[in-house]
């Protein structure tokens, strides 16, 4: 996700464009199929991969899309097996922006928890 004015937007689509090879009309098609390859292609590489044991927190928003955000959350789930799945309040899609101070607790405790064995 590009945050920023139409000059930011346009330097990042320029620069994603040369890296990749692409004209400016190729990289419209690009990104437009990205979003129907990449999803599948990810699952089934991390499908391959035995689950791992970490202490992890996935943040979710509670109001965001349940297939794209939500599902995804609790598949990547199974495949860590210490995750915890902690929903966002008052978000719809992008959490860091929404509610910043929920995040930044969030991200403290998971510290506390792994530098100090604190419960989460």
């Amino acid at each position: 996700w590009v945050y920023g004015d139409s000059d930011i937007l346009e330097s990042v689509t320029q620069k994603i464009r040369e890296a990749n090879g692409l004209s400016k009309e190729d990289h419209w098609d690009f990104t437009a199929t990205l979003l129907e390859w990449a999803p599948s292609a990810i699952t089934e590489s991390l499908c391959a991969k035995t689950p791992l044991d970490l202490p992890v927190k996935l943040l979710c928003s509670r109001h965001g899309p349940m297939i794209v955000l939500q599902e995804s959350a609790h598949r990547l789930r199974k495949l860590l097996l210490g995750a915890q799945i902690a929903y966002v309040p008052e978000s719809n899609m992008w959490w860091e922006v929404e509610n910043p101070d929920y995040v930044l607790g969030e991200l403290s405790s998971l510290i506390r928890h792994v530098l100090f064995c604190e419960k989460p």
